[in-house]
């Protein structure tokens, strides 16, 4: 007990601060994002989700981006979502880009409608693409 008694006399007095190794606080750095200046055109319909196999984004899901076009050295890891949607304006048209869960990795779809001029319900013309799993082919399809 009077060991006890000991340290809480000690720890009332002034002296504790002094005898302390005061430690300086972490700096924090807020991470700094950079993308390209551009107008951002497309309109996000639906932002999915990620694909998990236990608890891990399969490879086929990834993919490498470059933030700040001066560090190309500079790379970070994106991740396609399944089920987004999203819509980009061409020639006062929208053409509308999907993606989903496919057996071997994302797969994707482009679908593009030109409304009715007469304001209607059904579209004056529409083009849907077959899923696939090659983003280049669908694009390259579609333009």
């Amino acid at each position: 007990m009077k060991a006890l008694n000991k340290i809480r006399s000690t720890l009332r007095t002034d002296a504790v601060e002094e005898g302390t190794q005061q430690v300086a606080p972490p700096e924090f750095k807020a991470p700094i994002i950079k993308v390209k200046p551009q107008p951002r055109k497309h309109k996000v319909i639906s932002y999915g989700y990620r694909v998990l196999v236990e608890e891990e984004v399969p490879e086929m899901y990834n993919f490498m981006y470059m933030p700040d076009q001066e560090q190309p050295e500079d790379l970070h890891r994106g991740c396609i979502p399944a089920g987004f949607s999203a819509g980009v304006p061409v020639d006062d048209q929208m053409v509308y880009f999907y993606t989903r869960e496919g057996s071997t990795g994302p797969e994707y779809q482009v679908v593009y409608t030109r409304p009715d001029p007469d304001g209607g319900d059904v579209p004056a013309f529409s083009m849907v693409l077959e899923w696939t799993d090659d983003v280049d082919a669908v694009w390259v399809e579609t333009l």
